[in-house]
């Protein structure tokens, strides 16, 4: 599983996300994490919360995973 956050995301608090990698690790979820100091939609290439740099990279982490997982 990929989690991908932004930390200044109001919907999802810093609580709520430690709330689900504790469960994750709990249930021996096999799981990647990863969190950007961005907004909610950042990675939406319009509007102001559009963050190139952060979206870039998290790009960048989703394609990774998805290779890992497809050329198994």
């Amino acid at each position: 599983m990929l989690l991908i956050f932004g930390t200044q995301d109001p919907h999802i608090s810093e609580h709520e996300r430690h709330t689900i990698m504790s469960a994750l690790e709990n249930a021996k979820v096999h799981h990647h994490f990863f969190a950007y100091e961005a907004e909610h939609t950042f990675m939406r290439d319009y509007g102001y919360r559009y963050d190139a740099v952060a979206a870039t990279s998290a790009w960048e982490q989703i394609i990774t995973f998805l290779e890992r997982k497809f050329k198994r």
